[in-house]
C-alpha cells in the first residue's frame, strides 16, 4: 500500500494550528495521525495492541498502587 504524505495546515477552532505530524493520503482517503487528533480534541486515545484494540476517550489503564510524586512515594 502506498501513501502520499499530504502538507495541509491545520486550524482548530478556525484559527491556524501547528503540528509536525502530517496526514496522509491512500487510495483517496485522508489519514490523520492519532496524535493530532488526541491534542486537538484533549482526547485520550490508546492502543493495547495485545487485545486490538483502540481506546478513544477515558484512560481504561489501571494506575499502579504506589505512584510516584516530586516529594517522594505516597500510597495511593
Amino acid at each position: 500500500m502506498k501513501g502520499t504524505i499530504q502538507n495541509f495546515k491545520y486550524l482548530l477552532n478556525g484559527k491556524s494550528w501547528n503540528h509536525s505530524d502530517k496526514p496522509i493520503l491512500v487510495n483517496g482517503q485522508y489519514y490523520l495521525p492519532v496524535s493530532v487528533v488526541k491534542e486537538a480534541t484533549k482526547t485520550n486515545v490508546t492502543i493495547d495492541k495485545a487485545k486490538g484494540t483502540v481506546h478513544i476517550g477515558e484512560n481504561l489503564i489501571r494506575f499502579p498502587k504506589r505512584i510516584h510524586t516530586l516529594q517522594g512515594m505516597c500510597k495511593a
